[in-house]
Parts: C-alpha cells; structure tokens; sequence
C-alpha cells in the first residue's frame, strides 16, 4: 500500500489567535523522510501535528494514511508501548532494541535515564509500531554525537512517511532529510519545498 500524506489547501490558527498560523498550505509527501525549517512560533510542530490528525483544519483537507504518530521533544514520561517492545519475542524488537542500545530494565528506571536514553527509547518503540506516517519533532536536540548517530541511522531504515521538525543548520540533516518545505514567520504559511538531497 502506497504511504502519503497530503495537505490541499490547509489553513489553521488557534483558538486565540487572531492571525492565521498556516495559510492555504498545500503539499504532498510520498516514503522517505522530509524536514520541516522555520522560527519559533512559525508553525512547524502545528504542521506535523495536523499531519497525525491529532489537530484540525479551518479549512481545507488533508489525505493521507490513517495509521500515524507523533514524537514530542519532550520525554518526561516512557512510550505507551514501551512495554510491548520489552517483553517481544520478535527479532524485529530485538534489532531494535540492539540498535538503539535499549536496555531491559529501562522502565523501571526511566527517571533516572538521560534525555538521550529516553529519546533512544521512544524512537524505538516508534520504529517498533512501524507506522504509515511518522512526525518527530527536533529529535536530536541537547544529544552527543554518539546519541545522534544512533537515532540518525535508525531514523534512515524507516520506509515509510518521515515528517521531522530540523533547526536551520542542524549538520545531520542533509543525511537524512529528501527535501524540506520553509515556514516563514512573517506570512504564516509554507513557502515552498526545497530539495535538500535525494538520498532514502
């Protein structure tokens, strides 16, 4: 089954806004990973947001595999199925785990892992569920090099629709992002998709 998502004409703003955040925003990604540039406040976790279906639209639609999932920044508490990843016997779960440098004991101790074990973590248990779309936000954010790399080469083995939110001038982003779309600030809507690399 073909993996997409596709924006025709979105347009969105919150409750007390008064200044529509994206404006007829029309876009359409197939597999691969696609990164998401712009300001603070410019709209990108919003996008990757309406993308999962976990917001709507004022107007306009948007297609797309019903099966997605969202990665916040934060971490504060372990993935809903963290567990299910724990206890399986599949060689998947295990590759994964081995990948991602999970460890077993992991959730009994999440308060006291590191922001980039946990990151490590819900990555993974992401990857394990395997969705149709997968929207992180900022994943390699306050991570070493050698945590980035890890997530990095994980990220790259999935097959299906990548939406991340990337900093301007991340230096991993060019091995791992196809195109990326801009989100200016002052016009509330995306400019355009820009091809970074051609590398799946």
């Amino acid at each position: 089954m073909s993996k997409f998502v596709s924006f025709n004409s979105v347009s969105f703003a919150y409750p007390a806004q008064t200044v529509l955040l994206l404006e007829r925003v029309t876009f359409a990604f197939h597999g691969g990973w696609y990164g998401v540039i712009g300001a603070n406040g410019a709209g990108k976790t919003t996008l990757l947001m309406l993308a999962c279906g976990l917001l709507r639209p004022l107007d306009g639609s948007i297609e797309g595999n019903q099966w997605s999932l969202y990665l916040p920044q934060r971490t504060d508490l372990p993935p809903e199925n963290f567990q299910d990843l724990l206890d399986s016997f599949d060689s998947r779960a295990y590759r994964l785990m081995l990948t991602m440098g999970v460890q077993l004991d992991w959730l009994e101790r999440w308060s006291t892992l590191s922001h980039g074990e946990r990151k490590r973590a819900q990555l993974a248990a992401a990857l394990f569920r395997d969705p149709h779309i997968l929207a992180v936000d900022e994943p390699t954010n306050h991570l070493d090099v050698d945590a980035r790399k890890i997530i990095i080469d994980a990220l790259l083995k999935y097959r299906g629709v990548g939406l991340i939110v990337v900093t301007i001038g991340n230096c991993w982003m060019p091995c791992a992002v196809i195109v990326c779309g801009l989100i200016l600030p002052k016009s509330y809507y995306v400019q355009g998709i820009i091809p970074v690399c051609a590398k799946q």
